[in-house]
This record gives structure tokens, C-alpha cells and sequence, in this order.
């Protein structure tokens, strides 16, 4: 495998309750009971994907250490949390008045941004709604600033870079 290439994980959510299963070596396995999200990001240092899991009990947010039912709170509670650009991890707060992005270890998070309706991520990068006029922004990682990018409505999806 090329280090500069994202090795993709298959992931499998079982409906009897939502459990969570990993496919590795020609076999499903099941890494964890109940769960209420499930994402999949990047860790830039370690050049390895990274599997994360919102628990319903709390609201927070795991990361899975690679053997079943062994997870760590890497953060939380929050409203939701998405992987965006790079396979980086955000999360809106749960009384949804800040954004935060995952330094990628510990439970160390840095504030990007204020209050949000929602936030949306995907390869395009990290978006949010103005709570006001629901407006849709853009975050540059690079800049650290927010930029008006569409007019209101009401949900978002982020696809391919454009889209």
C-alpha cells in the first residue's frame, strides 16, 4: 500500500439492534453492541484509517483500538460529529454553540467555530449552518475562518470536491 493513498475499511451495521461488525480477513467480527453512529476517518500521523462510534447511552464519541469491544472516549457528548476533508473528525457541541475539530489524540479539541444548526462533511471539506439564518458556511482549515457558501435550507449533504 502507498502511504499517500486512504486504505478504505469495509464497515457492516447489523440491524438487530444495531450492532457493529469489521470485515477483516475474509470474515465479519463484531467490535461493539449497540452504537448510534458509526464514521470512519483518517489519522494523518499514524497514515492509518481511524473508526469512531457515538454511543447512545451519552451522546460520546469513541475511538476504536482495534481489538472487539475495546474503544476509548475520545470526546463528547455532542449533537453530531462528521469526518470531513483528509478524513478529519469534527464535532458540534450538543447545545450546538461551538464546532470543534479532533486533534487526533487524547481528548484534546480545538474550537473552530460558533454556534450551528447543523454541521455537514465530506471530501468537499466541513460545512455548517448560520442557527439564524441557516445560511450554509464553509470552513478553511487553512485560514481558520468561516465563508458564506449557499443561501438557506433546511439539510446538506457533501459529496466529491464541488459538490
Amino acid at each position: 500500500m502507498r502511504k499517500n493513498k486512504m486504505r478504505v475499511i469495509p464497515l457492516g451495521i447489523l440491524l438487530m439492534g444495531i450492532q457493529l461488525f469489521l470485515y477483516g480477513q475474509d470474515a465479519w467480527e463484531k467490535i461493539s453492541g449497540p452504537v448510534e453512529k458509526v464514521l470512519v476517518g483518517y489519522d494523518q500521523i499514524e497514515q492509518q484509517p481511524e473508526v469512531y462510534a457515538v454511543f447512545p447511552e451519552k451522546h460520546e464519541i469513541h475511538a476504536y483500538l482495534g481489538t472487539p469491544g475495546n474503544w476509548t472516549r475520545i470526546g463528547g457528548p455532542g449533537k453530531d460529529f462528521v469526518v470531513a476533508e483528509m478524513g478529519q473528525l469534527y464535532g458540534l457541541s450538543e447545545d450546538s454553540k461551538s464546532i470543534w475539530k479532533y486533534s487526533g489524540r487524547g481528548q484534546q479539541w480545538t474550537k473552530i467555530g460558533d454556534a450551528a444548526a447543523g454541521i455537514y462533511g465530506g471530501d468537499d471539506g466541513l460545512f455548517a449552518t448560520n442557527p439564524v439564518s441557516k445560511d450554509l458556511l464553509k470552513y478553511d482549515p487553512v485560514a481558520n475562518r468561516w465563508t458564506g457558501t449557499g443561501g438557506p435550507g433546511k439539510m446538506f449533504a457533501v459529496g466529491a470536491k464541488g459538490h
